[in-house]
């Protein structure tokens, strides 16, 4: 155990920033098994219910962000890690909780024709409490990731690192569900989650018990001071004011891309399986599409550094909010899922430049700042179940128009709204 405080606590935060995107995919792509395993009989009400899935768990953010934030002037990075990795734990456990009680508990009826099992009301609690732990998993690694001292490495390339590390588990995700826990049979039960989270739940324990024993020092200048008390004057640069909004917006799109693109798909009836060209390898349409979309995103993070080194990053955000609606109206016209597959190009740069943008010149306010951009994770709990709603309503096809509207906002925030005009606060 000696040893092991002499290891870097940054590869151990990188490691764990690609759980953090693994889980949060897994979550979101469990809404086409949960639909077919415990929401078949709600009618009218599918898409809703099945798209609650990811609003509970982007609610978890705003719940914890907070709560997180003091845990670690109190007690530091290590003890709130630990922390989080337990109520992560806590999450996959509720999971097992819902499935082995989905056959003995009775049905929720919610009008004359629409009724669900009470083990997804466990289920949505499971992906709050998930959302929990992810919120006190992104409080340590971004700013640790950010501040920590390494070798040979500079605050840029360390979160660029950590935010591949990120896209390597959203890409890994879509398989392991499809084929590791539901083994892409045609009769999908609840039941199939047990042994692969029991699993997964132990890996985690272990985690969180190295974590305890290795060394990850307080950094103090990411702590929030109690000094300047004045918190509200925050909201005087709008920029930051603007930039929540447009995190808000960017997060929704992208999470409502990532998440309902299967429930697109299903709607569409798309083929089970595609054979990759080239390789003529066979693979499941969906878990292919969902895996495409984000592994596009990390190829360009891969590169981002050195193909946008020398363009402004509202020049950057234009562009990519420009292009990234572009081809989602392209899936609207044509009524084809394949389009939105290649938003993930445009997406990629967005979430650092966005929040660049957004902390621009705060000053001393740049730390609060940064704690407010995280209000706009609700935006992928909000964004996606609206989306249902409407689908409910109309279809999937014309409620992609909601997403145009997010990145018509994000092409206004690059030529406008990021602009501080702001002085002598």
């Amino acid at each position: 155990m000696q040893q092991l405080k002499k290891v870097s606590p940054f590869y151990i935060l990188v490691g764990l920033y690609c759980f953090v995107g693994f889980l949060t995919v897994v979550n979101q792509q469990f809404q086409i098994p949960i639909q077919k395993s415990l929401l078949e009989h709600s009618a009218s009400m599918q898409n809703a219910l099945t798209t609650s899935i990811v609003l509970a768990f982007f609610i978890g953010f705003p719940l914890a962000s907070s709560w997180s934030g003091k845990l670690i002037n109190k007690r530091g990075y290590q003890f709130t890690l630990v922390t989080g990795l337990g109520i992560l734990i806590s999450s996959l456990v509720l999971i097992i909780i819902s499935a082995l009680l989905t056959p003995k508990m009775g049905t929720i009826h919610l009008t004359d024709n629409a009724s669900i099992p009470g083990s997804y009301i466990i289920f949505l609690l499971a992906s709050a409490v998930l959302g929990i732990s992810m919120a006190f998993l992104h409080v340590v690694i971004n700013p640790y990731l950010s501040s920590c001292d390494v070798k040979n490495t500079t605050s840029a390339s360390r979160i660029t690192l950590g935010s591949t590390a990120n896209s390597v588990g959203t890409f890994i995700a879509p398989f392991f569900l499809s084929y590791l826990v539901f083994n892409s049979s045609a009769e999908i039960s609840i039941n199939q989650v047990i042994v692969p989270f029991t699993i997964l739940a132990l890996v985690i324990g272990v985690v969180s018990f190295l974590v305890t024993k290795m060394n990850l020092p307080c950094i103090e200048a990411t702590k929030i001071s109690s000094k300047n008390k004045d918190v509200k004057r925050v909201w005087k640069y709008r920029n930051l004011k603007f930039g929540v909004i447009a995190i808000f917006l960017y997060i929704g799109a992208e999470v409502a891309i990532g998440a309902n693109i299967s429930l697109y798909a299903k709607a569409l009836d798309v083929t089970k399986y595609t054979i990759i060209p080239v390789v003529g390898v066979k693979m499941e349409t969906i878990p292919l599409m969902i895996a495409l979309y984000w592994g596009s995103i990390l190829l360009v993070r891969l590169f981002a550094c050195r193909l946008f080194k020398n363009i402004t990053e509202s020049k950057q955000l234009f562009y990519a909010a420009l292009i990234s609606a572009l081809f989602i109206l392209m899936a609207i016209v044509f009524d084809n899922v394949w389009w939105l597959v290649c938003v993930g190009f445009g997406h990629s740069i967005m979430w650092p430049v966005i929040f660049n943008l957004a902390i621009k010149n705060l000053g001393q306010y740049t730390t609060i700042g940064s704690g407010k951009l995280m209000l706009g994770m609700l935006g992928g709990a909000i964004i996606p179940w609206s989306q249902g709603i409407l689908a409910d309503v109309f279809n999937w096809q014309y409620t992609w128009f909601l997403i145009i509207a997010c990145e018509f906002y994000l092409v206004w925030y690059a030529i406008n709204g990021s602009k501080n005009k702001t002085e002598n606060i």
